[in-house]
């Protein structure tokens, strides 16, 4: 039971982190995907959880076109980043925020610290977007 538990469980962590992802990416123009994100983080579980919770918000921001919900957002991604300044994802989360956020929002203050960080530890994928989009 032990053996299945280890190779089962880290499948389901993979798979969670996975969508987690997909839907962060749908969220960016889908409002109904960017609901899903926060509803399925509300849990504020994993660090993942909240910082893509945070991320929602701001993404949601977008779609409803009010500035409380990207300063809430903004708030919990700053928050679990502080706990957790060594979290690669946590970092790519941000990185995806800030470079995609306009300019009235100002908040652009660590593109270049998250890019440093992600091209260092990040995922194969991660470095592809970087270098795709430099």
């Amino acid at each position: 039971m032990k053996i299945l538990l280890m190779i089962i469980f880290p499948t389901i962590l993979y798979t969670q982190n996975h969508n987690l992802s997909d839907l962060f990416e749908r969220s960016t123009t889908n409002k109904a995907s960017c609901d899903s994100l926060i509803q399925f983080c509300l849990d504020e579980k994993t660090p993942q959880q909240i910082a893509y919770l945070g991320a929602g918000f701001m993404l949601k921001s977008k779609h409803l076109r009010k500035l409380k919900y990207f300063k809430k957002g903004k708030n919990i991604l700053e928050e679990i980043i502080k706990k957790y300044p060594s979290f690669v994802e946590l970092r790519w989360i941000r990185y995806c925020i800030q470079t995609n956020s306009p300019k009235i929002l100002n908040y652009k203050q660590n593109i270049e610290n998250d890019k440093s960080i992600i091209e260092t530890s990040g995922s194969k994928y991660q470095k592809k977007i970087i270098d795709v989009y430099e």
